[in-house]
């Protein structure tokens, strides 16, 4: 029986990484800080990786340069497709996620959730969206 230790997770923040809003404490205390992610220096569009144990990861999608600013489709797009990347090169092959970019980026979900489909249109990861609200 898979467990929650078996999915990788992702979540969406600022290059700035303040992570103070949404659901990024809730990530930021699952990784121990974000110490090592300040390290990796991501530009928007791409991603920083935590490792969560030998076969799951916590993906942290770079979709907007500081933390009041909106994401946008290509932003969140270019995110997906390094998330895509990565997940495939690693084995990943599920993924959890809140209704990535309808937090504290301000995109619509139906247009997250189109672009999900679409980059993993040609995949066989397994993706779970859960709404907190």
């Amino acid at each position: 029986m898979a467990t929650a230790q078996d999915s990788s997770l992702a979540h969406c923040v600022s290059a700035d990484l303040r992570m103070s809003g949404g659901i990024t404490p809730a990530f930021k205390k699952l990784c121990g800080g974000f110490e090592a992610l300040k390290k990796q220096e991501r530009k928007v569009g791409e991603v920083a990786i935590s490792e969560r144990n030998e076969t799951s990861f916590v993906y942290h999608l770079v979709t907007r340069q500081n933390w009041w600013d909106a994401a946008t489709p290509s932003s969140m797009r270019s995110c997906l497709l390094r998330l895509k990347e990565h997940s495939q090169e690693n084995g990943v092959d599920k993924l959890t996620v809140p209704r990535l970019g309808t937090g504290e980026d301000k995109l619509d979900w139906p247009i997250v959730k189109g672009i999900i489909e679409d980059v993993f249109r040609d995949t066989d990861i397994i993706i779970t969206a859960y709404s907190t609200r």
